[in-house]
């Protein structure tokens, strides 16, 4: 076998690291992690002498690179592509940024700003270790890094789900603040009869909007050039009624310094 090459940054679009060794519970025990125990949950990969390189399936995403190494690295990063549509039928096949907002598809839960997909990735190979337990894992203790906005020192993530009436997704951009990337996304499970849902920009733009008798809908704005700057911003969720198992959930991923 061969070592692990570099990593071509010119790719890379978000990237999250973590190293085991750092994280001992006995510093004194020089307890190492064995990269293959992470094999059997990667849909792909390839061997080197000092580690893993390969492709899982998380999240809102399937094709998420990940590395584990020797030495006690964790990696997992994203690339650059950035795709918006707004009310596509069922599914939303395309990818972003956004997906670092961990299953912004799923209505279920709200988003949880402690985290990202990235970070879960992380953590999900570092549960696949036999010696986990050697190692003390705390999610923020991951660093997350963009390589395509190097200035960039923030990633912020929220969001709102709605069961039944109206609620408002609000945040805020000061002048003084450098924003690189903005988006905010709509998922609406539909059903129930005469029910109506959706997730709109205050300006009335639907992200994603449906009724009962259409498939579910999803969908993804940028933001970036009409974002309000120095006011309030908001989305607007909605819910005709409180039915159980379906609702609107609306999210805002931003990355700024």
């Amino acid at each position: 076998m061969a070592t692990l090459p570099d990593l071509d940054t010119t790719q890379i679009g978000v990237i999250a690291f973590w190293n085991a060794h750092d994280h001992r519970v006995d510093p004194a025990s020089g307890a190492t992690i064995d990269p293959t125990d992470v094999l059997g949950v990667l849909k792909s990969y390839t061997l080197y002498d000092n580690g893993v390189d390969g492709l899982i399936d998380y999240g809102p995403r399937t094709d998420i690179n990940v590395r584990v190494k020797n030495d006690g690295w964790i990696i997992a990063w994203i690339d650059r592509t950035n795709q918006f549509f707004q009310n596509v039928n069922d599914s939303y096949p395309y990818k972003g940024y956004y997906d670092l907002l961990y299953n912004w598809k799923d209505v279920s839960n709200e988003i949880s700003s402690n985290t990202n997909t990235l970070v879960e990735v992380i953590n999900y190979l570092y549960n696949q270790f036999s010696n986990s337990a050697d190692f003390s894992f705390v999610k923020s203790d991951v660093g997350v890094y963009s390589y395509e906005f190097q200035s960039s020192s923030t990633i912020t993530l929220a969001s709102t789900v709605k069961y039944g009436g109206t609620d408002y997704l609000k945040f805020f951009a000061t002048s003084g603040t450098a924003l690189y990337y903005v988006v905010a996304t709509g998922a609406v499970l539909t059903g129930g009869t005469g029910n109506n849902y959706y997730v709109r920009y205050r300006d009335g733009t639907d992200i994603a909007s449906g009724t009962s008798a259409d498939p579910n809908r999803y969908g993804v704005l940028d933001l970036m050039n009409i974002i309000l700057i120095d006011s309030e911003d908001y989305l607007i969720i909605y819910s005709s009624a409180a039915v159980s198992g379906w609702n609107s959930k609306g999210c805002v991923c931003s990355i700024w310094g």
